[in-house]
């Protein structure tokens, strides 16, 4: 924050980050038909023909590897003008832009079925052996990925001006009046192929998305009662109302009001409630249709119980990616709380809200535990889909194990067709609690923290069939009830130590083989900060140290197979070890 005149000051902020991650899958499998052309095919009986379905872990090793590198930048500044009678002019602006790009290991599906069908041993393919096969084949189907490149690009603009009209019992009634303009755009790239395949080479995709977003607000804050005229069990009462209206380029335009009001019967006790309706826009790349993927799966570990040990052997068809007949999500709201700082015990406080969310057309993914038992997800999959219903609902989308997906009838079928994208679903309605207790206690020169907060859901009603139901209670399959993050820590000079547990609940599950309970997840992490001493160079620098699940503790047992679409209790990493610096100027 920069003083330019008296009255007048300016602030600008600047950032920049950049990070490398790479990620281990489990290694590709794939299947196919076999036939006695092939010189590696292996009859049962009299057979001239039949389906495989094999692992190349024995060959390429056990994991995929998928390299991620994601860099950000950006820059906001804001001048703030006292233009008189108490009010203030306030402007920002910001400008950001990311860039990410993604080399996703995997086996190249048309190599595959090519060398299947291959008759000599110079090139076919040994589905029972794959390390048999001629070296040549096993480099051609080795050498494949998925090069995903994106940048996003973001900018903002904001003019509020903020200040009293007139003054009752209470204080100075204020009003805030402002507009505001946003625009982001996507542009992304797709090139399947072999390794160091060019941009302009065919079978690229691209893709290019924008959005602008033009806002006027306001808000009136109207004191009843303040410290002039507060009297006991009325310390304060503060009503407010604001209002938003929101013109999305794309999704059309909205208006969300919200009222409130604040009352403290006494000084450390603070009561809240609040109402108002909310829009939320998908985003962009959400909606963008470029990286929409039909992923094959050999087997079809996700079956219904009644389902015969022989479906096992059939195909999957998993879409994926990302959806683009997404709606916005709307709600409604009410909150009810309070904050008690007891003057008994200075740096204490305790807090808890009380929340009630309708949802509509609510946003989310699919659960793989609870997809054949929850009636909500039944139009979002398909058992034994034709193959006519497989070339409709894969149009347009990259195929993922298979070079074509009429290969997947030749000799048997698929068992399940599922829509594991983004989804808009009916209605959720939501109850719960959140909760937040922290103790601050300086002893000599150290100051000791503890703080636990969390959530407590109440209800969690769920329907694809809009606000009118039918509706499923999904804390009896598939949701947890509590939530919390607990920590402990300590400041001494510039050094600060920090150990938090995460905890997320259990609960109960429907449909799982020899298992009717989802068990907690439990991690512990650290934190550790120092603040270089404020001299020369090294004046407003920060070293940081962060080892996220220091046990290296895993998620809780799930009797179904784990893919990009099952929403198991909770995921990690693993013990994760990070280092940063950060420097204020």
């Amino acid at each position: 924050m920069q003083e330019l005149t008296p009255g007048i000051e300016f602030n600008a902020t600047a950032y920049w980050s950049g990070r490398k991650t790479t990620v281990r899958t489990a290694q590709s499998s794939t299947s196919g038909t076999i036939t006695a052309a092939n010189p590696y095919f292996d009859p049962i009986g009299a057979e001239t023909s039949h389906n495989v379905a094999f692992s190349f872990a024995d060959v390429f090793g056990p994991s995929n590897i998928t390299r991620q590198n994601f860099q950000s930048a950006g820059i906001t500044a804001g001048l703030n003008v006292d233009v008189g009678g108490g009010w203030q002019l306030r402007t920002l602006g910001n400008f950001g832009r990311s860039h990410s790009e993604i080399h996703e290991d995997l086996v190249n599906a048309a190599a595959v079925t090519a060398a299947l069908a291959g008759t000599t041993l110079a090139t076919a393919l040994n589905p029972y052996d794959p390390g048999a096969s001629n070296p040549a084949v096993l480099a051609a189907i080795d050498d494949f990925e998925n090069h995903d490149t994106g940048v996003q690009e973001l900018v903002e603009g904001r003019l509020v001006a903020e200040g009293p009209l007139f003054a009752i019992g209470g204080g100075d009634v204020r009003l805030a009046v402002g507009a505001e303009y946003h625009y982001n755009n996507l542009k992304q790239t797709l090139i399947p192929g072999p390794r160091g395949t060019p941009v302009s080479a065919p079978g690229v995709t691209r893709a290019y998305s924008a959005r602008d977003v033009k806002s006027l607000f306001g808000e009136l804050v109207v004191p009843i009662f303040g410290s002039a005229n507060g009297v006991p069990g009325l310390r304060s009462l503060t009503l407010s109302g604001s209002v938003r209206y929101d013109d999305y380029s794309d999704v059309g335009s909205t208006t969300n009001p919200k009222i409130g009001v604040t009352w403290k019967p006494f000084e450390d006790l603070t009561i809240r409630g609040n109402y108002g309706t909310s829009f939320h826009a998908p985003g962009l790349e959400s909606t963008s249709g470029l990286g929409q993927q039909a992923q094959i799966l050999p087997i079809s570990p996700f079956r219904r119980a009644d389902s015969p040990v022989t479906d096992l052997f059939r195909p999957t068809i998993i879409l994926a990616g990302g959806n683009p007949n997404l709606n916005p999500e709307t709600a409604t709201t009410f909150s009810a709380g309070f904050d008690w700082r007891p003057d008994a015990a200075p740096g204490l406080l305790v807090s808890a809200t009380y929340y009630k969310v309708d949802f509509k057309d609510a946003i989310g993914l699919i659960s793989a535990a609870t997809l054949f038992t929850d009636p909500n997800f039944a139009s979002f999959y398909t058992i034994n889909p034709t193959l006519d219903q497989a070339r409709a609902a894969t149009a347009g989308m990259q195929l993922v194990g298979v070079p074509d997906i009429g290969l997947l009838y030749v000799g048997t079928s698929p068992y399940l067709l599922a829509d594991a994208r983004l989804n808009n679903f009916g209605a959720l309605k939501t109850e719960g609690i959140d909760f937040h207790l922290n103790y601050t206690r300086p002893v000599g020169n150290v100051t000791l923290m503890a703080d636990v907060a969390g959530n407590y859901v109440l209800k969690r009603d769920f329907s694809t069939g809009g606000a009118n139901g039918p509706f499923t209670d999904t804390l009896k399959n598939g949701t947890g009830r509590l939530f919390f993050v607990a920590t402990l820590g300590g400041k001494i000079d510039g050094f600060t130590g920090r150990i938090v547990y995460n905890y997320r609940g259990g609960f109960p599950i429907q449909g799982l083989v020899n298992q009717t309970r989802v068990g907690a997840f439990r991690t512990v992490d650290l934190r550790f900060s120092w603040d270089l001493p404020a001299q020369g160079v090294l004046a407003g620098t920060q070293l940081m140290l962060n080892v996220d699940n220091l046990f290296d503790v895993g998620p809780p047992y799930v009797n179904t197979a784990r893919t990009n679409f099952s929403q198991l209790n909770g995921s990690t990493l693993g013990r994760l070890f990070q280092f940063g610096i950060r420097k204020t100027f």
